[in-house]
């Protein structure tokens, strides 16, 4: 870091600090008001709603102004790459003592984490959660889960517990000093990886390290994409510094932050195979080169949990295969069809009946098509004459896998996909992201009132149809026709 900041244009810088002390201040009233920090089943209504959620609104509001502004470069909010790194500094500090507001994931990791250190296994035994002191503050559709995890996410919160000396308040307060520090990082290695390359147009360092999903669910929510993230961004940097062994570690590390990072494998490899000129040889070195990477540091990491028990990370993936769909087309369309059905057919059959039927359709019919569509992007790998462009295609890739393939999506997923577009020139791509990821975040709001509320389905409803547009907007240009 630099000495000091000196901030050139104070006004954004003003409002971005603004915007983000109400929305963590927001995070605070639930607790105030109930007693209690956990979110699912604790819900508010009457006055301590509104409150909250005018507090809330008027502070993501005027953080989503001035972030579109931002990252546009309009007149009287453009930052330097400087001014912008020290603007997400300010929103990681912010957003550090944010309490649990849209989200319980904070108290599952810490269940984990405590069962690690109880010697139970995760992975393999959902059932002794109860055992954990962080057991009641579980949501009640993941107690008895299975860890669905990385270990390095898990070894971190075992050391909050133990530094906490299982201690609720302290094992959270050591949890947020350690998220703390993996968003500095995250900052400090986007910052010098753009600041290398001096891109001409839009803010693409504010797009990613002011983006909502990165400071309120990664910092503020503790979700443990972030993790992965930090060394996907390292990766990136050790691509472009042509240590593509690192960069491979880097990979493996990030997918035994969450598998879902395991996208991620063909990246090195495809860019040393560029660099090489397409070469058939080096294609295969650099396979090789991966695998024995990427397996080393998954068995370093995951050996203490997969010894004697037949368990393996393919579980976890299965896990999450067969999970309910949530967040996506799938869902939306499983929903309609259980309103829409029973008023053109008398079949008896239960709402849950014809989502589960129409979900055993629509799904696999997503996934053929994220397949194709994800094939046809990919094929513009013989067409990248920039290597920094393997990049921006794998970013289109996971935007293909999120938002079409998978039947399960969170707005935090988002931090699987958001450093791939650090060093993008296609303003389309920009434009779209920086519009989703603010609108995607809008979609946890629905966590604040009670399920009676007649706000409840408007905070359901409104963010999903914008984030339904977004998807549609641009398609042509974005999907069948990405410029490189």
């Amino acid at each position: 870091m630099t000495k000091r900041a000196n901030i050139t244009n104070p006004k954004p810088f003003f409002l971005l600090f603004l915007g983000g002390i109400l929305v963590t201040l927001s995070s605070f009233i639930r607790g105030g008001v109930t007693h209690s920090i956990k979110v699912d089943g604790n819900y508010l209504s009457g006055l301590p709603m509104a409150v909250n959620l005018v507090v809330l609104l008027l502070g993501f509001g005027l953080f989503f102004f001035t972030y579109v502004n931002v990252v546009l470069r309009k007149e009287n909010y453009d930052l330097s790459l400087s001014d912008t790194r020290w603007a997400a500094i300010m929103l990681v500090l912010v957003a550090t003592p944010m309490l649990p507001m849209l989200s319980n994931d904070l108290y599952s990791l810490l269940a984990y984490g405590d069962q690690t250190l109880l010697g139970m296994n995760p992975y393999t035994d959902g059932k002794s959660m109860d055992q954990s002191v962080f057991f009641s503050y579980v949501s009640d559709q993941y107690k008895f889960g299975l860890c669905p995890y990385g270990p390095l996410n898990v070894l971190l919160a075992a050391l909050a517990v133990l530094l906490a000396g299982k201690s609720i308040g302290l094992s959270i307060i050591f949890m947020k000093l350690i998220f703390l520090g993996i968003g500095i990082l995250f900052i400090e290695f986007s910052y010098k990886l753009v600041v290398e390359f001096r891109l001409s147009g839009l803010n693409t360092l504010a797009l990613v390290i002011l983006c909502p999903v990165f400071w309120i669910q990664g910092i503020g929510q503790n979700h443990t994409d972030m993790l992965g993230s930090v060394f996907l961004v390292l990766a990136l940097w050790w691509l472009v510094h042509d240590k593509l062994i690192f960069a491979m570690i880097a990979i493996g590390l990030a997918i035994a932050s969450k598998l879902s990072f395991a996208f991620l494998l063909p990246m090195p490899i495809l860019y040393g195979w560029l660099k090489e000129n397409k070469g058939w040889g080096a294609l295969a070195k650099y396979s090789v080169l991966s695998g024995a990477c990427t397996t080393l540091v998954l068995l370093a990491l995951y050996g203490y949990f997969i010894a004697g028990t037949g368990w393996t990370p393919l579980d976890t993936v299965g896990l999450v295969a067969n999970a309910r769909p949530s967040g996506t087309f799938s869902d939306m369309l499983g929903e309609i069809a259980s309103i829409v059905y029973p008023m053109i057919s008398d079949s008896g059959l239960s709402t849950d009946e014809i989502r589960t039927n129409t979900w055993s359709i629509i799904v696999p019919f997503f996934k053929i098509i994220g397949i194709l569509l994800a094939l046809w992007v990919a094929k513009n790998i013989f067409a990248i004459k920039d290597l920094k462009d393997v990049f921006f295609l794998f970013g289109i890739i996971g935007a293909i896998i999120l938002t079409i393939y998978t039947q399960k999506f969170f707005n935090w997923y988002l931090l699987l996909i958001t450093p791939l577009f650090l060093l993008i020139e296609n303003k389309f791509w920009i434009k779209w992201l920086v519009f989703l990821g603010p609108t995607a975040v809008a979609m946890d709001f629905m966590h604040i009132p009670i399920r009676e509320s007649a706000l409840f389905p408007v905070l359901v409803v409104v963010p999903a149809f914008a984030c339904c547009c977004l998807f549609l907007w641009k398609f042509k240009e974005r999907y069948l026709r990405p410029q490189f």
